[in-house]
């Protein structure tokens, strides 16, 4: 009814709450993905099979959530000006279609069918898998809402996508590999109890091992203010803080390389998923007997050993500098 902001505020006090603006850009469309694959497949002998497949794939249209529109930051730091831009209202978020990814991915495979009881298969992948968000940007899945720490989903720099959301996706796995095999035992003996003792037995495993997942470095020492819901603190680094990043008591991030956003004239200074966890690595050990009950009817008694080898993974460390440490 033509009432302002000052006349508002000036009639209510602090009653009347400065208000927050949820907006849309532009046409939302629908996300979409181009593929691409191409594979070859070897024999070896008359049991065996050699397999090398490549595929590749491009997203557009993937939903951003651009939280930053009227943040600042009192004490400077680019790209954010020291006052709100617009300061009749709070926090200014936009959705819009503006995302990519891109993903490239190399897998050799061998399989051998069953000689002598014994059957294997073996597959290891290369893949790099880049992106502007993750999950779609607003699903929350293991790699995002509920994970430690969790991924990223909004548009860092509010003034530039690109510029530090475009890096690893949360599932980016460089390296992965996974084996497999069985063998039951072919061993035929004249006398029956014999034959039941020690014919019948199956073994078979299944090893799986990856390299460590991506995650963010956060400091949530330093304040933005009027940011969106998700991210108020800033997303900064000062050096290279990698290290070593196995299972155990090793350091994965060395946190003197590291420093508050206030230290710097620019934010951010490092790319989204730009450090990585450590591996993950587990086996699985199924031994089995079978009774042959009648000629139509087999009983079989398996035992499973779940991480045979009793091997601990952990997940990503504490990604927050401000801790003073990076605990797993």
């Amino acid at each position: 009814q033509g009432a302002s902001f000052a006349s508002l505020k000036a009639q209510y006090g602090s009653g009347f709450r400065t208000p927050s603006y949820h907006n849309q850009q532009g046409t939302f469309h629908t996300p979409q993905s181009q593929q691409w694959s191409f594979g070859i497949q070897q024999a070896l002998g008359t049991k065996s099979t050699f397999g090398l497949n490549y595929v590749g794939n491009h997203g557009i249209h993937i939903p951003v959530y651009n939280e930053g529109l009227n943040a600042f930051v009192p004490s400077g730091l680019e790209p954010f000006p020291t006052k709100a831009p617009t300061p009749i209202f709070g926090a200014v978020e936009e959705y819009y279609s503006g995302g990519v990814s891109n993903y490239n991915g190399l897998t050799a495979n061998f399989n051998q069918r069953m000689t002598y009881g014994f059957s294997v298969q073996a597959q290891y992948t290369w893949s790099h898998t880049n992106d502007t968000v993750s999950n779609n940007g607003v699903t929350a899945t293991p790699y995002s809402a509920g994970s430690q720490p969790p991924s990223i989903q909004y548009q860092i720099n509010p003034v530039c996508l690109k510029c530090n959301n475009y890096g690893p996706a949360d599932y980016d796995i460089r390296n992965n590999f996974t084996a497999a095999y069985v063998w039951q035992m072919p061993y035929k003996f004249g006398s029956k109890p014999m034959n039941a003792v020690l014919g019948g037995w199956i073994v078979s495993q299944n090893f799986f091992a990856h390299s460590g997942l991506p995650y963010t470095i956060i400091d949530n020492t330093t304040s933005i203010t009027n940011y969106g819901p998700t991210n108020t603190v800033a997303n900064v680094i000062a050096g290279n803080g990698q290290q070593n990043c196995q299972n155990g008591n090793s350091q994965c991030l060395n946190i003197n390389a590291f420093g508050p956003a206030n230290m710097f004239s620019t934010f951010p200074n490092q790319r989204r998923n730009g450090y990585r966890g450590p591996m993950f690595f587990d086996s699985d050990l199924t031994i089995a007997k079978n009774f042959k009950l009648t000629e139509k009817f087999t009983f079989q008694f398996a035992t499973n050993f779940y991480n045979v080898l009793n091997h601990p993974n952990f997940t990503n460390p504490d990604n927050l500098i401000g801790d003073g440490t990076f605990r797993s």
